[in-house]
């Protein structure tokens, strides 16, 4: 298998590239750690991150020997999802099979040699490799030898879901323009194929990704199943890595399900009392619970980023947590404005994530840190029905356990 880009010669010239690149982090750190905690923030830091040489050979190589065990998890995960199990996360099930997968660690221990050879071989030239300029540096600034221990051996986990490298414009507009629910069902499929294909980060990080956001919210609500199954396998995939991108993919599904409860097609969702039954497989094929049992499917993909998210979110700007707390809100304030109870209400979004969420596990783990608490609680100012509401069901409950009087 070729490591072209990755090894001798190749690589030394795009880690030189790279170290060029970020030669000003470098210089404004004042101590070796404060020099490593500006790289590990580059991703987030440097618009042109993804398109450094080494970057992008690293994203093919991946998923050359990762994709595959990812897809492989994906395609489990949904042939069996009338399956739960308990807390653990589709994310988690997929990153803890890889990082212990025979493939990851090889790729892990061969890349780690990679570069540290590359890296010894910069040093011992490093007056000839650039160009003499900082060599009077070198004794302030020493290069760690434990750059790449043991311990960080996870540091390769948070790619492991990326696909094919994928940048030529013209396919990207022609892929965009296939999506559209106007073309003919063979040509959409074959667009969503070459969706599935690739990376996800290089389609969302493209000038063709608003279009093709539009186009997946079509495909999610598409009654063809192989275009929904295609678009839902995109948006899990896309979820599989931490990277700031996972910030679109959240907000698309936020989108589509607010389609789904808005005023038109909302007159199809039914009522408290009528309820849902997702149980009965014939059911669902004749009638429009089967839409339901979907919306049940991408309120566990929401859910279960609410939850994994809080892991990572702190190293993006502050805007990352805003938009995903704010869309949050949006969605969930649906239907709650009006009665405050009754059986002919219809069902809201609050209903379909408290069926995933029963105890509201996202809302404990989003309130856990000041970081989001403080964000979530500014938020909630302008979201009032939601705090009502939650005012009035405490209200109720206590009514059940403790008399009257005894209430606030």
């Amino acid at each position: 298998m070729s490591w072209k880009g990755l090894e001798g010669e190749d690589l030394v010239q795009n880690l030189r590239q790279l170290v060029i690149s970020f030669e000003p982090q470098i210089r404004e750190a004042g101590t070796v750690d404060q020099s490593e905690e500006a790289l590990y923030h580059l991703e987030e830091n440097d618009e042109h991150f993804h398109r450094h040489e080494f970057v992008k050979v690293l994203r093919r190589k991946i998923e050359d020997i990762i994709g595959p065990l990812a897809e492989e998890e994906i395609e489990r995960f949904e042939s069996s999802i009338h399956d739960s199990n308990g807390q653990e996360t589709l994310i988690n099930k997929i990153t803890d099979k890889i990082l212990h997968s025979r493939h990851y660690n090889d790729l892990s221990k061969k890349l780690r040699g990679n570069v540290q050879g590359a890296v010894d071989e910069l040093i011992r030239n490093f007056d000839a490799e650039f160009d003499g300029n900082s060599h009077h540096e070198t004794s302030d600034h020493p290069i760690r030898r434990s750059y790449m221990s043991d311990e960080d051996d996870e540091s390769c986990g948070s790619s492991f879901g990326q696909g094919m490298f994928f940048n030529n414009h013209e396919i990207m507009q022609q892929v965009a323009e296939k999506m559209s629910r106007h073309r003919d069902n063979v040509v959409r499929v074959e667009a969503l194929q070459t969706l599935n294909q690739n990376l996800p980060a290089d389609f969302i990080s493209s000038d063709h990704w608003p279009t093709m956001k539009r186009h997946l919210i079509d495909a999610l609500d598409e009654s063809n199943v192989q275009i929904m199954h295609l678009s839902t396998k995109f948006i899990t995939r896309a979820f599989t890595n931490t990277s700031p991108q996972t910030r679109e993919v959240y907000t698309l599904l936020v989108e589509y399900l607010i389609s789904q409860f808005n005023a038109k097609k909302g007159n199809n969702i039914p009522n408290i009392k009528s309820g849902l039954d997702f149980t009965n497989p014939r059911k669902c094929q004749i009638n429009e619970s089967c839409k339901f049992f979907r919306q049940k499917i991408i309120f566990r993909l929401l859910n279960e980023f609410q939850q994994e998210t809080i892991n990572y979110w702190i190293r993006y700007p502050d805007r990352y947590l805003e938009e995903i707390i704010e869309s949050t809100l949006t969605l969930y304030a649906i239907n709650q404005s009006g009665s405050q109870g009754g059986s002919s209400l219809q069902l809201s979004p609050v209903h379909f994530i408290a069926l995933i969420d029963p105890k509201a596990q996202w809302f404990i783990k989003w309130m856990h840190g000041n970081y989001s608490r403080q964000c979530l609680l500014r938020m909630l100012e302008k979201y009032r029905p939601i705090v009502s509401i939650i005012k009035h069901k405490l209200i109720e409950q206590s009514n059940v356990y403790l008399p009257t009087s005894h209430i606030f």
